[in-house]
């Protein structure tokens, strides 16, 4: 199983020290935790996830006295990210308004080992069942768009996408949007069977191909892709259907 993401948002140095030790215990030999960044301020986190990928953030409700983990909340409950609340707050108010919000998971300090570890994966394993789901009812992306903004993209829009270094490039009928994964991340966790890979660098949307040529295909009259001579098999089933 791949290792979960996680990134800690905590501005108390001992509850932060503390969680980020119980992350580096193996608890279960199934499910291996990666701790990729920790922050003890909302804003370079939300910078961090604009070109990271994370599958869980832990965060405080309260920092400074302020509840920084309901805008954490807001901010990602349009991402395939989950979040797990850490507080030792009392405050009625707050748990309710969280809880209006949507579903979440909520375990109060002190923090126990098994409990933040059985958490963690329950999250993960729901996170899974839900992606797989996704496969098969999803018909759209989140891409961010100018300015951070997220954007739902249609998969009928979609024409195309190329991948360039450490970023996948969104090809729609009008934009271009970046996205920091890897091409066959994409494919396996976001797309559907409307996709086809045709080359390690580009993916298309089959009912954007107009002509099917010996070494590349066309989406437009402007546009034609390479094809590789690893996927020309699956392009030439695709073409016999």
């Amino acid at each position: 199983m791949s290792p979960i993401r996680i990134i800690l948002l905590e501005d108390n140095p001992i509850d932060s020290l503390t969680i980020q030790i119980m992350l580096t215990e193996l608890v279960d030999k199934e499910h291996q935790l990666d701790l990729v960044a920790v922050f003890e301020t909302l804003t370079p986190l939300l910078v961090f996830l604009e070109t990271n990928e994370v599958d869980i953030v832990i965060a405080d409700i309260f920092m400074n006295n302020k509840p920084v983990g309901l805008s954490l909340f807001d901010y990602l409950k349009h991402r395939p990210i989950s979040l797990l609340f850490v507080s030792n707050t009392n405050d009625k108010d707050i748990f309710l308004e969280a809880q209006r919000k949507s579903s979440f998971r909520f375990i109060s300090k002190p923090i126990n080992l098994f409990t933040l570890h059985a958490n963690l994966y329950s999250i993960y394993e729901e996170m899974q069942r839900n992606r797989q789901y996704n496969l098969l009812a999803k018909q759209y992306l989140y891409l961010s768009g100018k300015g951070g903004q997220q954007e739902q993209v249609l998969f009928d829009d979609i024409v195309y996408i190329e991948s360039e270094g450490n970023y996948c490039f969104v090809f729609t009928t009008a934009k271009k949007y970046a996205l920091k994964k890897s091409l066959s991340k994409v494919l396996e966790e976001d797309l559907d069977v409307s996709f086809l890979r045709i080359h390690r660098a580009y993916i298309v949307n089959k009912s954007a191909i107009k002509q099917i040529g010996p070494l590349s295909i066309k989406v437009n009259e402007h546009v034609s892709l390479p094809i590789g001579r690893h996927y020309r098999k699956s392009l030439m089933e695709f073409a016999r259907k």
